[in-house]
Parts: C-alpha cells; sequence; structure tokens
C-alpha cells in the first residue's frame, strides 16, 4: 500500500497539469458543499439566536377573525379564566397599542404608543440601556412616565441627555406630558419593535384615555421554554371553546417558529447540499477520464509489471489507490477552501461562524467514495491487460 501510495505521488508529480485539472472538480465540489451549509448553519444560528433572544416562552395572540371573535374579549374575566383553567400559563399581559403625535420643542411627528403591564418588559426581555423600568406604583397611580425605544431618544433628543426630560404626546386630542424614566436598547424581539415606540402603563391608559379598556394585543408567558406549544394549543382550544367557533385567534409562540425555520432550513441546506454535490460527481467524472487517459498511456509499465510476478489484484490497487489520493487531496484542499471563503462571507455578514464538521467528514469520506467508484473501471481495465498485448502497444 505505501509502495502504491508514493508511485501515485510520483505520478502527480509527473503530471502535474493533469493532476491539477482533475483535482479542481472535486475541489470545486467539496468546497461547495461546506460553504453552503456552513453559511445556512451561520444563518440559521443567527436568526435562533434572535428568536431566542425574544423569549420562546411567550406566546403572541397576533390577532383574530373578527367575526368569530365577538364573544371572546380580553378584559380580566377572560385573564382570570385563562388562568385557571389553561395549564402552563405563567402570565397573561394585556396591551393596546394606540398612536399619537409627539413633539419637544422644535421637533414633531408621530409615533406608536403602547400601553403595557408592569414586568412584561422584564419578562419580554427588552432590556434598557439605562434609566429604569415601570414598578407597582407608576401603574397604580397612572404616573405620566414613560419608557422609550431607541429611535424616539435619538430624535427627540439628539443631545443625549434623556432621563427626567419630557415628551408632549397628543392622543385622541387629549395632551399630555410624559416624563422619561428609561431608555432601551436596540431592539432585538421580532414580535416587538421596541425602538421607535413610547411605553406608558395601562394603569395611565385606563385612567386616562379610556376606563376599563379591552386589551387589543396579548402576549402569554408559559411556565418554561418547554411548555409554550403546548400553551399554544391550549389557549386555541380555550378560544374555540368559548366562542363555539374555531380558528378564532392567530397565535404564535416564539418556540414554535422557532421549531419551524428549522425544520424549514434543514430541508433547504439538504437540497442545496444536494445540488452542490452534483459537482463532486462531475469531478469523479473528471477522475475517471484522466485514469483511462493514465492507463492507456502506461500499458508498457503495467506490462512491464506483469512480466517480473505482478498480479492483477496488485495492478488493480495502483490505480484504485491513485484515484482515490486524486480525491482525498482533492476533498482536503476543499474542506479549506469552503471553510476560508465561507469564513469571509459570514464575517462580512456580521453572523457567528459556524463550522459544519459533520458536512466536512460526510464531504471527505464522499470524495474519497467518488475517487475510488470512478476509478474502479479504469483500475479493472488495467488489471485484466495482457502482458504481451501492453508490451507491444510501444
Amino acid at each position: 500500500m505505501i509502495e502504491d501510495i508514493v508511485n501515485a505521488m510520483q505520478s502527480f508529480l509527473t503530471n502535474k497539469t493533469r493532476s491539477i485539472l482533475s483535482l479542481l472538480g472535486v475541489v470545486i465540489g467539496v468546497a461547495a458543499v461546506i460553504m453552503v451549509t456552513a453559511i445556512g448553519e451561520s444563518a440559521s444560528a443567527d436568526v435562533k439566536s434572535t428568536i431566542s433572544q425574544s423569549g420562546l416562552d411567550m406566546v403572541n395572540i397576533l390577532g383574530g377573525n373578527m367575526r368569530k371573535i365577538r364573544a371572546l374579549q380580553f378584559d380580566e374575566t377572560t385573564r382570570r379564566e385563562i388562568l385557571e383553567n389553561v395549564p402552563n400559563v405563567k402570565n397573561v399581559f394585556y396591551k393596546n397599542q394606540i398612536s399619537g403625535n409627539v413633539k419637544r420643542g422644535n421637533i414633531e411627528g408621530s409615533a406608536s404608543i403602547s400601553a403595557i403591564e408592569i414586568d412584561f418588559m422584564e419578562e419580554s426581555k427588552l432590556e434598557l440601556d439605562y434609566g429604569r423600568y415601570f414598578d407597582e406604583t407608576d401603574n397604580e397611580l397612572g404616573s405620566q412616565c414613560a419608557v422609550i425605544g431607541q429611535e424616539i431618544a435619538t430624535s427627540y433628543f439628539p443631545d443625549g441627555d434623556v432621563l427626567g426630560k419630557k415628551l408632549t404626546v397628543t392622543i385622541k386630542k387629549a395632551r399630555f406630558s410624559l416624563e422619561i424614566i428609561g431608555v432601551l436598547l436596540p431592539s432585538t424581539s421580532i414580535f416587538e419593535s421596541s425602538d421607535s415606540t413610547i411605553y406608558v402603563t395601562r394603569g395611565f391608559y385606563k385612567r386616562r384615555i379610556k376606563p376599563n379598556p379591552i386589551a387589543d394585543s396579548v402576549v402569554i408567558q408559559a411556565t418554561s421554554n418547554k411548555t409554550s406549544v403546548a400553551v399554544e394549543k391550549a389557549i386555541k382550544a380555550f378560544a374555540e371553546k368559548k366562542t363555539g367557533e374555531s380558528d378564532t385567534l392567530f397565535i404564535m409562540s416564539m418556540q414554535t417558529m422557532l421549531e419551524n425555520y428549522e425544520k424549514t432550513t434543514s430541508t433547504l441546506n439538504l437540497l442545496l447540499s444536494g445540488v452542490a454535490a452534483i459537482s463532486l460527481l462531475v469531478g469523479g467524472i473528471g477522475i475517471m477520464n484522466i485514469m483511462i487517459v493514465s492507463v492507456t498511456e502506461r500499458k508498457r509499465e503495467i506490462g512491464i509489471r506483469k512480466a517480473l510476478g505482478a498480479s492483477q489484484k496488485d495492478i488493480r490497487n495502483q490505480f484504485l489507490v491513485e484515484s482515490a489520493m486524486l480525491s482525498l487531496i482533492g476533498g482536503t484542499i476543499g474542506i479549506l477552501v469552503g471553510t476560508l471563503l465561507s469564513f469571509a462571507v459570514v464575517k462580512v455578514l456580521g453572523w457567528k461562524f459556524s463550522l459544519p464538521v459533520n458536512a466536512a467528514a460526510v464531504s471527505f469520506v464522499f470524495s474519497a467514495f467518488v475517487g475510488i467508484f470512478f476509478g474502479l473501471s479504469p483500475a479493472i481495465k488495467a488489471a485484466k491487460l495482457d502482458p504481451v498485448v501492453a508490451l507491444a502497444s510501444e
């Protein structure tokens, strides 16, 4: 075997151009597989991280069929029924969304105003840049205070001095002066776009805007990430029982979204890897052609080896080792090239690089298989050559 490897390397060095062209197909095929899987996994990891930061224990009621939903109003009675009858529910957060006109000095514009309950921000992983969250006193007194997103802070307070300052907000012709108590970090949540939002308490909303309001949207917190999908199904069943209608609510949990995304990306990555692997087969055909040419050119060498006592097995193994070596060298170079290129692309896109170790291993093994499979026919042909005919060929 060692002698065959040495002979194979000598043959490569003797025919450098031909060997490089043979390697090229395998290199491109393996590199393509590595790039597709590495970039796909890195993108997937980035999206998973974003979804995870949004809170995998959160179940969002995105809306509903208004014709069917009339019998289901998200008031205090419904909140109590959910907490009592739906298993694995930790919190039920009600929200009311309104738009208003915002002014500070000469700066004026419109903004989304979200009336929320205390603890909603903390549980939804809306992190503070500085300042504080709402507390129970703010909610109970209906205090005219606000927590704002990054875009609101930079637009209305370009000097950066925000805490304790006030924004004049006009909601339904009523004007309020809101004191800023906190500024949020840039939003990472999929469902909660906080950057351009002004948050007030629902206590303020009920006292100043609309007494006993029905919630516009609902976020339900499960007891854990693992129970969020079960809570999603249970809420749908609860709504169906309450209204007597099916499909009354459009509900999505972060965990369900993550699972659906993983299924989609896995299928897509498998499909793209299959397409990329076709180039490996093309590379294998190239190796087969080169080996056929090599056998034809080296008939005299084969005849001499057979005359000196080499068996058919020895001749076959010699050419099989050469084709396998071509594929393995090409596979190794392809892994290195694919890893370097995908690393560069991922870094440019600002993602965290994820090396697909399994894909690299499979590509390496597959490249060896390609070399042996496509080199087998020329090797058998060489082994069956009649030594007299081989020696007489030149």
